[in-house]
């Protein structure tokens, strides 16, 4: 078993030890709620630490023996007792002298049932008791910190600082008073005499004597140790500390404002990477950029304060020793409103003034204008620096880009700034993910008292993007008063305080441009758009395009992935308040083109789409072809929907679109008077779509009324289609007679190799359901090779997975496997994600044949991958069946 530092099984809580302090001063009981019982493993660390120095200092000034004996004491039972009664007393003093200067605080902390469980006590504590030469130096470095994350609640940050650390100062004075190691504690940090350390000696050898509880080995270990570290004291030159101190951080760190950080770990861990040393990283400067609101500054300033908190877990190498903090942030948002603040930084020389006054270099200041750029540049490389410049895009002396170009090694920058810069490695912010902005929402509205349902806070998150002050100004707006639906509704509005606090300013540099053209043109996209889209809407040249397309990037008000931009909805909201009726008809006029010339014009032009051509668009394209509903552009409604309406045949949520829009080119076809769409439209686009979706009496309806319109036309392929339609209804009633008589009629009226394939395949199908596997099959490949002579590829790639499927059901798995691989990689070239996820399950169907298990679960696991994403929850369960049957 590990020897450790035991204790007995009784636990103590930090409220019992506040309640015997105040019973022994005969004050008022505390009627506060029992704390969680302080952490064994933070007990056991604190004991092992007392007991680690003091072997440590045996195998220093005497012998390995030596320590390993001294070590002993943390399973000896009088040495914890005696550190339990020093929690005790530690207790008892804080409450008997801390009450009567701040109540409320000691109050405060025994309610905190997380108090000794906070990672900044817990480290307070044990740097304390693992270096006691820093505690007994006079400015006590290692508990006069901050405590950010104790009491978060609490706005005086200074009164939580002062008690916790006159907690840390009871706990660590009683810990070192432990009459077994009190005197070595003395003789090693303290500025004695002779003839005191001659009396700590005397003191030592009496106590030790006293305590029963002691073995002989270890009370001789304890003895032997007070003597050597006294006859060091003696010698001369031999007072230094047995440990040194470790560097003092010199910063001038403001307090934050945010209570407690969530989130933005990837970020965080990407910062810090850049701020490691020379060779891990060749990068002096790194710039937090993003729109303003978007967390910059808070992303800087706790990356600052975790290397201050965690200064001692750091790599000696990676430590900053100084901290330097310099904001130029010249507004900040209530939820009063926008408030202007006092401007700290201005020109170089406030940055001048901020590393003077934080690493107390007072010359810096003193010296001459010429002189100081060298002091600096030496006080700088004195020590590894943090230097931090806090919204630089509101600074306009060019001498402080300058200063951070050549910032002298080995310090480092972080700049928070709304505009990009060339020189640093840049960390871009977006909105945060929904998980995070979730905590933070859940963590804001227990701060202002606010409750919100889980749609309510999921609606915030989407109409924000995820901007933290955005979220925050909100949640405060809603604490302030203001209803859900009244906040909402304000965040829609491009006049509204957190539209102009995050943009205003960066707009203006950019009105009357070509970067503000686009910048309003991209406010029109649904999601996102590509370059070239951009440039036809905003009707900017293309120099023009790209250099505005650069500045939109450098001020943070447009994304980029790969060669899509894309905008925060907060931003879009800003942007679109600016009414462009011009953009709007050339937004219409481009996708419009984009169909006419990718796709074409007839009804079946489409069938053969590129779904990664189409699928990045399919969102503006459905946002054209409304608009140009709204304006009666009949002509524009039905050359987009050609383009769209078959991509639109994948799931139910695009099927449901489909419908919607196929009513809208139904109008347009009507008004312009094309008989041959109105038959397709309502044969195919809503006859196909209704009946897919389970409305069979609406789709019926609209079968009549085409069949009508393509017998009056003379519209032989629309009756060819029709009849097909008819005959996938029999076979799904499984009525074989009709059928039959269906795709007969089909097949007899069928003009056009489309229309023949897909009478064909009706057919094939037909046979299939009949279990007439030779029949079915000769159908199959008839249909693959009238596909493929035609480029029909996506009907191409439907035979063969059929007939793929024949081919499982005979258990000819030879003749399944390569079909199904020949779908799989004709759908994988047009990325038709329906098609291969469906390869993919009929791949792990035919290896479960195999009894290739493996093999089988992986395809099954990509297929449910690719189902789960087009929201296809019914084939989900068909994956989820058939891996239930692979397990093992």
């Amino acid at each position: 078993m590990r020897e450790g530092f035991c204790l007995e099984a009784s636990r103590i809580t930090f409220r019992e030890l506040l309640l015997i302090a105040s019973w022994s001063c005969h004050k008022p009981m505390l009627q506060l709620d029992l704390l969680q019982l302080i952490p064994a493993n933070l007990k056991q660390a604190v004991g092992d630490a007392l007991v680690d120095f003091v072997s440590d200092q045996a195998k220093k000034f005497l012998s390995d023996e030596a320590a390993a004996r001294i070590k002993k004491l943390r399973s000896n039972a009088a040495f914890n007792q005696a550190f339990e009664d020093s929690l005790k007393r530690a207790a008892r003093r804080f409450v008997a002298e801390y009450e009567a200067q701040d109540e409320d605080l000691v109050a405060a902390i025994a309610a905190d049932k997380e108090f000794f469980n906070n990672q900044e006590i817990q480290a307070a504590l044990l740097a304390v008791v693992r270096r006691p030469g820093d505690f007994e130096s006079d400015d006590r470095e290692v508990i006069s910190r901050s405590f950010a994350t104790v009491l978060p609640q609490r706005r005086n940050r200074e009164r939580v600082d002062q008690a916790v650390t006159y907690l840390l100062k009871c706990l660590a004075e009683e810990l070192m008073s432990l009459p077994e190691l009190q005197p070595i504690y003395s003789l090693l940090f303290q500025r004695l005499t002779a003839e005191a350390a001659r009396e700590q000696v005397a003191i030592q050898k009496a106590q030790l004597q006293a305590l029963a509880g002691l073995n002989s080995g270890l009370r001789e270990a304890l003895l032997q140790l007070t003597e050597a570290v006294a006859e060091q004291k003696l010698l001369p030159g031999g007072a230094a500390l047995a440990l040194p101190a470790p560097p003092k951080v010199f910063h001038n760190l403001p307090q934050p404002d945010y209570g407690r950080f969530v989130g933005r770990e990837a970020e965080m861990s990407q910062v810090v990477r850049i701020l490691r040393p020379y060779p891990h990283s060749q990068h002096a400067l790194v710039t937090i950029d993003g729109i303003g609101g978007i967390g910059k500054s808070a992303l800087a300033l706790e990356v600052a304060h975790r290397y201050l908190r965690n200064f001692d877990r750091i790599p000696p190498e990676e430590r900053f020793e100084a901290i330097i903090w310099a904001s130029a942030k010249q507004t900040v948002l209530t939820a009063e409103g926008i408030a202007t603040r006092p401007q700290a930084l201005r020109t170089l020389d406030d940055i001048y003034t901020a590393i003077a006054v934080a690493l107390q270099h007072e010359e810096i200041t003193e010296a001459r204008p010429e002189e100081q750029a060298e002091i600096v540049r030496r006080a700088l490389t004195r020590q590894r620096t943090l230097l931090l410049v806090d919204n630089l895009e509101t600074v306009d002396d060019e001498a402080v880009l300058a200063f951070l170009r050549e910032l002298p090694a080995p310090a480092k920058a972080i700049i928070t700034t709304r505009h990009r810069l060339d020189v640093a490695y840049p960390v871009r912010l977006v909105g945060m993910i929904w998980a995070d902005a979730e905590k933070l929402i859940a963590h804001e509205c227990e701060k202002k008292g606010v409750t919100l349902t889980a749609d309510e806070a999921r609606r915030l998150y989407d109409r924000t993007g995820g901007v933290p002050l955005a979220l925050a100004w909100s949640i405060a707006q809603m604490g302030l008063g203001y209803q859900v639906e009244a906040v909402l509704a304000r965040l829609s509005q491009p006049t509204s305080d957190i539209a102009r606090f995050c943009f205003e300013g960066a707009v203006e540099r950019i009105r009357g441009k070509p970067a503000h053209t686009l910048l309003l043109a991209l406010s029109l996209f649904a999601k996102d758009g590509s370059r070239e889209a951009l440039g036809f809407v905003a009707n900017t040249p293309e120099l023009d395009r790209d250099e505005g397309l650069v500045a939109l990037e450098k001020l943070s008000l447009v994304n980029k992935q790969g060669n899509r931009f894309w905008l925060l909805p907060l931003t879009k909201t800003f942007a679109a308040g600016v009414e462009n009726p011009e953009l709007w008809q050339r937004y219409i006029e481009y996708f419009a083109n984009f169909c006419q010339e990718q796709i074409g014009s007839h009804y079946w032009a489409g069938s053969n789409y590129d779904n990664q051509l189409i699928g990045p668009e399919l969102e503006n394209l459905y946002l054209a072809l409304e608009q140009a509903y709204a304006e009666s552009n009949w002509p524009a409604v039905q050359t987009i929907f050609v383009g769209i309406v078959h991509p639109l045949a994948l799931s139910p949520v695009t099927l449901s679109k489909r419908i919607e829009l196929a009513e809208k080119a139904l109008v347009a076809a009507e008004k312009l008077g094309d008989q041959e769409m109105r038959a397709w439209l309502h044969i195919d686009a809503l006859g196909y779509a209704l009946s897919a979706v389970g409305d069979q009496e609406a789709a019926l309806n609209h079968l009549r009324t085409g069949q009508l319109i393509a017998q009056e036309a003379d519209l032989s392929d629309c009756l060819a289609a029709a009849e097909t339609l008819l005959a996938r209804w029999a076979l799904e009633r499984q009525d074989h007679p009709a059928a039959q008589q269906h795709f007969e009629k089909a097949l007899a009226q069928a003009v056009t190799p489309r229309t023949k394939i897909r009478a064909h395949r009706i057919r094939a199908y037909y046979y299939s359901q009949r279990q007439e596997w030779d029949q079915a099959n000769d159908a199959l490949e008839l249909v693959v090779e009238m596909a493929s002579a035609e480029d029909f590829h996506f009907d191409e790639t439907q035979a063969l997975l059929r007939l793929g499927e024949n081919y499982l059901q005979t258990g000819q798995l030879d003749l399944a496997e390569k079909v199904i691989l020949r779908a799989q990689a004709i759908a994988t070239e047009h990325n038709w994600l329906r098609q291969i996820a469906k390869a993919f399950l009929r791949l792990a169907s035919l290896h479960q044949a195999r009894h290739n298990i493996p093999l089988a679960q992986t395809y099954a696991e990509q297929a449910r991958a690719i189902y789960e994403q087009l929201g296809r929850l019914d084939r989900v369960e068909e994956a989820d069946k058939l891996l239930q049957e692979l397990k093992p």
